[in-house]
């Protein structure tokens, strides 16, 4: 349903709606005694509600013109003749803007309020994983649903940067057809996203004017519709790991807000992933020494890990004098 109202299109098509069954409702009873008005009212307070303020105004719109065409003298005319029509029409004009204003106002502080606590929550939990996490495919999995809801977004994205330094592989993400996950992505979308890279620790937007393909678009974009987008670099231990993006079909302005959140989710995400190659790499090193040690043979295995364990009490003994 919140993706529903998401769309222009729904929204204002909902206020339409919703201006349609008043208007039919009001036709069809009696009650209001020449206070038609009342009810266009409640449809007003509604499209704002759950549409914002366009819808809102758009109901009211239709609320001046139904309520002028249907229910003042002359009907079924514009026209105004009596002064007092038109001081009602005024007052249910004034009227619907104050409520669409009212109501959209209080929408746009819920949703805030709803976006900011889920986000809190979000950072709790990259927190714990940035501490915890042993897998990076496990991490890279959990993460990006939460990116999707965290911005409201049909999509998102974690691309790995290939150790080629050409070649980016959409390593996790939601919303992306299947065959694209885990896949080598073209070579015009890995110029792309390594172009964004070259933007360190601040997020890169993208806006798509139009709907035509442009051939410096990312091909994944474009077969996605996507018009609007930021991206953000994420570090690895000794190289940059990748981008975490999100992307939407709508065109959108980024809040200073969503920008802020994007950078402290990149830092966190950066902080696990930093950690899990760091234990992978001690991994591979404490078994490339067994390995050396089981082909030494007992004697000189033992041997050379006394001479290890000594040289490193030397060297803390030379560092605490």
């Amino acid at each position: 349903m919140k993706r529903f109202l998401h769309s222009p299109w729904a929204r204002y098509g909902a206020a339409l709606l919703l201006s349609v069954l008043t208007l039919a409702l009001t036709q069809l009873t009696a009650w209001w005694g020449g206070n038609e008005y009342i009810p266009f009212l409640f449809a007003i307070l509604l499209s704002a509600r759950f549409g914002g303020l366009g819808p809102g105004l758009f109901a009211s719109a239709l609320a001046f013109l139904a309520n002028d065409y249907f229910f003042i003298s002359p009907l079924y005319s514009l026209q105004v003749q009596n002064p007092n029509d038109l001081f009602k029409l005024g007052g249910l004009a004034l009227s619907a803007i104050i409520v669409s204003w009212l109501a959209s106002e209080y929408r746009k502080s819920k949703h805030l309020n709803a976006v900011l606590a889920y986000r809190q929550f979000v950072i709790a939990k990259l927190s714990d994983r940035a501490l915890t996490s042993q897998d990076q495919p496990d991490l890279l999995a959990t993460v990006a649903p939460l990116l999707c809801e965290s911005f409201n977004v049909e999509y998102a994205g974690i691309i790995e940067f290939l150790p080629d330094t050409t070649s980016v592989v959409l390593k996790a993400g939601c919303g992306w057809a299947e065959e694209n996950l885990g896949q080598v992505l073209t070579e015009t979308d890995a110029e792309f996203f390594y172009a964004g890279s070259q933007i360190r620790d601040e997020p890169s937007v993208l806006d798509i004017p139009h709907r035509e393909k442009e051939s410096r678009m990312p091909k994944l974009l474009i077969e996605h519709n996507v018009r609007s987008g930021m991206s953000i670099i994420i570090q690895g231990n000794a190289r940059p790991f990748g981008l975490a993006g999100v992307y939407t079909l709508e065109r959108r302005r980024f809040s200073e807000a969503d920008l802020k959140f994007l950078k402290i989710f990149s830092e966190l995400v950066s902080k696990a992933i930093t950690r899990i190659q760091s234990m992978e790499q001690l991994r591979e090193k404490s078994s490339g020494l067994q390995r050396t040690l089981s082909r030494l043979g007992p004697g000189r295995s033992h041997l050379a890990t006394t001479q290890f364990h000594l040289s490193s009490r030397g060297r803390k003994i030379g560092n605490t004098n």
